[in-house]
């Protein structure tokens, strides 16, 4: 079965925000979103991108995320483990509220959401496919939709490409040599597969 390519819409139905009805675009999510939500909100931060984390929440989630354990974070920041412990807690549960609202605002079905992988499992019925949303350091929240993809005549070629590889190294996830430097359409599926456990 031929690879296929996630990519990544915007929508909303939401009538009193305008500027977020049926508006489909391929790159991250909260770019979008939290230029146009500061200023609907007038200024007030809506910091969906960094899936609502401090600064030291995130750089702990996203020690975490690689493979650290507790006690070496906590090294590595000179702090206790019961402080990294407390700050995961939090951070974990600001990450599945922004992967749940960001399903909710797509209309994306959970199935399944994991936050401390930052990955959300579910299902378009706007586009009767398969969905992922994710969050990490680098990329923070986008959504990635299963369809096939069309990668040598895309030009955004090269920012999906960095974006997929971005998932995979900030989850410290291994992936083939042959496969980084292929067209994204060629390792989606394979580091999907990874992400989700074996889930395609």
């Amino acid at each position: 079965m031929r690879c296929q390519l996630f990519c990544i819409p915007v929508m909303s139905n939401n009538a009193s925000i305008p500027f977020l009805r049926k508006i489909y675009l391929c790159k991250p999510l909260v770019t979008y979103l939290s230029k146009h939500f500061e200023a609907y909100f007038n200024g007030m931060p809506m910091s969906l991108s960094a899936g609502y984390l401090t600064s030291k929440q995130k750089l702990i989630w996203d020690l975490k995320s690689t493979g650290l354990q507790e006690a070496s974070i906590a090294r590595r920041l000179k702090v206790t483990r019961q402080t990294i412990h407390k700050a995961l807690n939090t951070a974990n549960s600001k990450v599945q509220t922004s992967l749940e609202e960001t399903a909710r605002i797509n209309k994306i079905r959970i199935e399944k959401i994991d936050p401390s992988q930052g990955i959300l499992i579910g299902y378009s019925a706007h586009f009767k496919t398969a969905t992922f949303i994710t969050f990490s350091a680098k990329n923070g929240i986008q959504i990635w939709y299963r369809h096939q993809g069309d990668c040598k005549n895309c030009e955004d070629l090269q920012t999906c490409r960095e974006n997929l590889l971005a998932e995979a190294r900030d989850r410290n996830i291994p992936l083939p040599e042959n496969l980084t430097a292929a067209l994204p359409s060629e390792f989606a599926k394979t580091l999907f597969t990874k992400l989700t456990g074996g889930k395609e």
